[in-house]
């Protein structure tokens, strides 16, 4: 794990039937990814007992929240980010 983080490694994980990666962040990423997860959070403590349910509930309330942080995590390259259509075109493949 430690060689993987050094080096920056992809992640691969497989969803409807097509393979994705997540790339670690860059520094845009990560301060794209940190507005969006500041809207998924409600600010109860009752999250942080049973965070399995706090994920779920999170993924069905706030879908659109999450797909778009996905998104930012496996757009390849990472100047495409930036555009609003690629985005949008990448939400849609995962979860059609």
């Amino acid at each position: 794990m430690l060689m993987d983080a050094l080096t920056e490694r992809p992640v691969p994980f497989m969803l409807c039937n097509r393979y994705w990666n997540i790339y670690p962040p860059s520094l845009g990423i990560s301060m794209l990814s940190t507005s969006l997860l500041h809207q998924l959070s409600d600010g109860t403590q009752d999250d942080l007992i049973l965070p399995e349910l706090m994920m779920l509930r999170m993924c069905s309330e706030k879908r659109d929240v999450v797909l778009r942080l996905v998104a930012l995590h496996v757009i390849q390259p990472r100047q495409e980010v930036l555009q609003e259509e690629r985005v949008q075109h990448v939400m849609k493949q995962l979860a059609p």
